[in-house]
């Protein structure tokens, strides 16, 4: 069997999966336990594949770390709402 290499710059599925997971984290960035698991996992995947320097690793990497922005701000106001009563 001959073995495929991935040349650089191309996508590979690490650094697809590291994409999917950093969008996933933004558009759930509300579901905190879920949120955490997918930034965690987005960041691992992203890395590796900027490691590899495949395409979109950059991409998934600024997207997972980026998306802790919203969560910040939704967890603020949902404990400062928690209590205010």
């Amino acid at each position: 069997m001959e073995k495929t290499e991935v040349k650089q710059n191309e996508a590979s599925s690490t650094s697809i999966a590291g994409l999917v997971l950093g969008i996933c984290s933004v558009v759930l960035c509300w579901v905190p336990f879920v949120h955490f698991v997918l930034v965690v996992l987005g960041i691992v995947f992203s890395s590796i594949a900027m490691s590899r320097k495949e395409k979109y690793g950059i991409a998934g990497l600024t997207l997972s770390i980026v998306s802790y922005v919203p969560f910040v701000l939704y967890m603020i106001f949902v404990f400062s709402y928690a209590f205010t009563y």
